[in-house]
């Protein structure tokens, strides 16, 4: 019998819901997708603590969901908890707010199997068994790099930047002057020196990106008003391509870049930093393409929950 699962992921920018249909053999189908920014990590540093009025707007969509999938009759629900809800000191008065308010239990993803997850989702439409490849997840309070070969993850590295965090850091600044850039772009080769996950003596590494991000990017390089998972997946962007998009997105006002078809409600005023994210691991890591996928740790969830009952 084809079961209805919900996936829910509370992240430190926004709050993201896929809805699928695992089918008896084993298929997946994303039937629905939802993003709301509710920024959970608002504030997120040493000492943090998710505000009441956060967490006030964060459980409004978690009703606005909830009331969809109750109408569909949609019951397996599973909702995930990331880098915001792993550092805040009040997590544990989260979790039982969010249970008692809507019957769900919060599960709080260690980094290590965010990075999985985010890993099983993202390669799902790699075809090539034996593909190198580095899957980066640009989260709003971290962003993951995964390496592996085909399904089977090799090394991976959490690092505790991402474009909610470092948009606060640099005083939620609507555009970057070069030493801000410089600044930006040098703060994450040092989280990689001599780790693993920055090796790749093939030469030949491929870069998939994961996230808001990199799929606003590829949306705003189709001047895509509505957006489409199909197109977005697979699509590849050269280095250049994200230089050129950064250039022209800093070069407008944060209402301007609001109105640009591609970027949705919510991302304006992170889109830099992410950018400059993988402008920074491509130039360290001297890869020139990211191929940018649309299936991340929702999908990745998902797609392990279907393994599970094979």
């Amino acid at each position: 019998m084809n079961r209805h699962i919900a996936i829910i992921d509370i992240g430190t920018n926004s709050t993201l819901l896929l809805v699928g249909q695992v089918k008896d053999d084993g298929e997946i189908l994303a039937t629905d997708q939802q993003f709301n920014v509710t920024r959970l990590g608002q504030g997120a540093g040493k000492g943090y603590t998710i505000r009441p009025e956060v967490l006030d707007r964060t459980i409004r969509v978690l009703h606005e969901y909830k009331e969809n999938l109750d109408a569909r009759n949609i019951r397996e629900v599973h909702l995930l908890g990331t880098e915001a809800l792993r550092i805040a000191a009040n997590t544990a008065q989260v979790k039982n707010r969010i249970a008692a308010e809507t019957g769900w239990r919060l599960q709080v993803l260690e980094a290590a199997d965010e990075a999985r997850y985010s890993y099983l989702g993202a390669t799902d439409t790699i075809e090539d068994p034996l593909a190198e490849l580095l899957v980066v997840d640009a989260g709003g309070g971290s962003t993951e790099l995964i390496r592996g070969s085909g399904e089977h993850i090799l090394s991976w590295e959490s690092i505790p930047l991402g474009v909610v965090k470092l948009n606060e850091m640099y005083g939620m600044k609507e555009n970057l002057a070069g030493d801000d850039i410089r600044k930006i772009m040098n703060m994450i080769p040092p989280y990689l020196a001599g780790k693993a996950v920055s090796e790749h003596p093939s030469g030949n590494i491929s870069m998939i990106g994961v996230g808001g991000t990199i799929t606003t990017l590829a949306a705003v390089k189709e001047k895509m008003r509505r957006y489409d998972p199909e197109k977005i997946n697979g699509a590849i962007l050269s280095r250049d391509v994200i230089e050129r998009l950064f250039g022209e997105l800093n070069g407008m006002s944060l209402a301007e870049r609001s109105q640009i078809p591609g970027i949705v409600k919510g991302r304006a005023d992170v889109i830099l930093y992410g950018t400059l994210i993988f402008l920074s691991l491509m130039n360290y890591l001297e890869i020139n393409t990211v191929v940018a996928s649309d299936r991340g740790l929702r999908y990745g969830y998902l797609k392990w929950l279907s393994l599970q009952k094979s």
